[in-house]
């Protein structure tokens, strides 16, 4: 058994009369330290890192000059995934593609991308409208403020939330990061007083990035 990225040490021993061995076969993931010996010979056997959930198995063939043969089953455990990955494990059925999964794939077709509703705690397999709320509000200063709201994934804890504002909706400017761990909701009050004349439009929305 191998870890992920692990080794392990393999003694191969022919039988009376063979003069040597090679490895005749190995699995793609698994490399030998010596393709070839001459007697009792120990090799390594390393692993490469396993990126996926599932746990899998492969051999490896050693084949002495007589033509005897014998093969080294290695197994290696699932990654243990976290974050976003783990997300799109427990939100997906296991055949779905990398394009149905990544990040900025928008899989119910509502024009809200998969890690956007990661860190709000939707469901990316079924259409939702906005996941943000814009609201007009008095603030302590006796003025009216843009307010954003929107709800927060407590376990998304690998992204960053951040509001941009605009005046035309092509360019944006960032306005800071928003905490929000421990939290299932968040907001963000502009600190632009919004006048009743003589200002531009203005608008907000959140920014979701991966940490």
């Amino acid at each position: 058994v191998l870890a992920a990225g692990g080794a392990v040490e393999v003694e191969v021993q022919m039988k009376e009369g063979a003069l040597g061995w090679v490895v005749a076969d190995s699995s793609e993931w698994v490399s030998v330290s010596a393709a070839s010996g001459i007697g009792r010979t120990t090799v390594i056997l390393t692993a490469l890192e396993n990126k996926s959930a599932a746990g899998r198995s492969g051999t490896v063939v050693f084949r002495a000059s007589d033509k005897q043969e014998c093969a080294v089953t290695v197994t290696q455990a699932g990654a243990d995934l976290a974050g976003y990955d783990k997300w799109v494990q427990d939100s997906f059925p296991p055949d779905a593609t990398a394009d149905r999964t990544a990040a900025d794939a928008v899989p119910a077709g509502d024009g809200i991308p998969n890690l956007m509703k990661y860190a709000t705690g939707q469901d990316p397999l079924k259409p939702c409208g906005s996941v943000t709320k814009v609201t007009l509000e008095e603030g302590e200063d006796g003025c009216m403020h843009l307010v954003l709201r929107w709800p927060v994934n407590p376990q998304a804890t690998d992204v960053k939330h951040e509001v941009e504002a605009s005046t035309d909706l092509v360019d944006w400017i960032s306005l800071g990061e928003v905490e929000t761990a421990g939290k299932t909701a968040a907001e963000f009050w502009d600190a632009e007083p919004v006048r009743e004349s003589g200002m531009e439009r203005r608008f907000l929305r959140l920014k979701v990035t991966r940490e």
